[in-house]
């Protein structure tokens, strides 16, 4: 029974005595006791067990990725949008440009082909918007 924050008070009748000794569950390798217990359970995994898994986590890992290519491509097309409200206002802020560029500097990292390549059309787009108005 727990009571209060941090302290265990064990439950009526219960002791130590009334609980069976269980082997250990692990045991290092090349250890040498003899004296030691063997583990009661041992638990043999192949890699075919494992592809499974591995796969599942492969398809996360895809999913995230091109979950980031498109937050990262609608966060340029709303830098793109603003600049263009900033150039017909005819005041450009230098920290929204430096924003494009740090979002536009690194390549895609979709995994999905034709979200790779309008994630790679957006980016190319902020480039040459960024490079029209270094030539200024």
């Amino acid at each position: 029974m727990l009571t209060g924050i941090g302290r265990i008070e064990p439950e009526k009748g219960a002791g130590r005595s009334r609980r069976p000794a269980r082997a250990p569950g692990f045991v290092v390798s090349g250890a040498s006791s003899a004296a030691a217990p063997q583990p009661a359970h041992t638990a043999s995994v192949s890699a075919t067990d494992l592809m499974p898994l591995l796969a599942l986590q492969a398809d996360d890992d895809d999913i995230a990725r091109n979950r980031r290519a498109c937050e990262r491509a609608e966060a340029l097309l709303g830098e793109l949008a603003a600049l263009q409200a900033a150039l017909l206002a005819g005041r450009v802020d230098v920290t929204k440009l430096e924003r494009l560029a740090a979002l536009a500097a690194a390549p895609s990292e979709a995994r999905d082909p034709s979200l790779a390549g309008i994630a790679d059309w957006v980016i190319l787009r902020a480039q040459v918007m960024l490079a029209r108005l270094n030539r200024r």
